[in-house]
């Protein structure tokens, strides 16, 4: 069984090692070509035929209409929109358990190789940040606030958080992004840099909301 690098299985091979079948799929996981009929295709999870349902331990995939048909079980913490999957992006991104997108394997992925090849194994990440994640995010809200609401438009973006292996502590750092016609989504922010996890997000109001700066984190 042959996967591409968003765990959708391309191909199966035979005992011999030629190709027994190959899958294609529209970019949302319908299945549009394929041979042997077997459970695992899409991002290497289990297809329920009779379904037309893909599970994802912790929640099923429409693939026809490429949204989760249940709330995501980690909340707003993944998306504002509970039911999107893959930040609409699958043809770089995936979802291992139906919780949370994965952005960064590559890049980790990339570094296990490097470090195997050059034999280090006590790599330590220069984390930078605050020590508190609601800190993060007040200082990011704070400057960014004047200017969303002087311009009535919003910005958003993601608190990232980084272990200090010596202290077993975290620090926060965050990343923004303008909204467009006026709304934000934090999702579209970069992503969280390489060592660093999401912990979660923050948006400002433009004029007509900005009594509660820290609802959405």
């Amino acid at each position: 069984m042959v996967h591409d690098l968003t765990k959708n299985v391309t191909e199966l091979y035979k005992a011999d090692g030629t190709i027994a079948t190959a899958y294609d799929y529209t970019p949302y996981g319908t299945v549009t070509a394929s041979g042997i009929d077997q459970p695992i295709q899409w991002s290497s999870e289990h297809y329920d035929p009779e379904l037309a349902l893909v599970y994802y331990n912790y929640r099923h995939y429409n693939p026809a209409d490429g949204r989760w048909i249940n709330r995501d079980p980690i909340g707003e913490r993944e998306h504002l929109h509970l039911s999107i999957y893959v930040r609409n992006n699958p043809s770089m991104l995936y979802d291992l358990h139906g919780l949370e997108t994965t952005d960064d394997e590559m890049a980790k992925a990339l570094e296990e190789i490097r470090v195997k090849i050059s034999g280090e194994d006590d790599i330590e990440i220069d984390c930078k940040g605050v020590e508190s994640a609601k800190q993060a995010a007040r200082n990011v809200i704070e400057k960014w606030n004047p200017v969303s609401i002087k311009n009535d438009v919003e910005y958003g973006g993601r608190v990232c958080a980084c272990c200090v292996r010596k202290t077993k502590k975290y620090l926060y750092i965050t990343t923004h992004v303008q909204g467009k016609n006026g709304e934000v989504e934090p999702e579209d922010a970069p992503p969280c840099p390489f060592g660093y996890r999401l912990a979660g997000i923050w948006h400002t109001h433009g004029k007509a909301s900005s009594k509660d700066l820290y609802e959405t984190f």
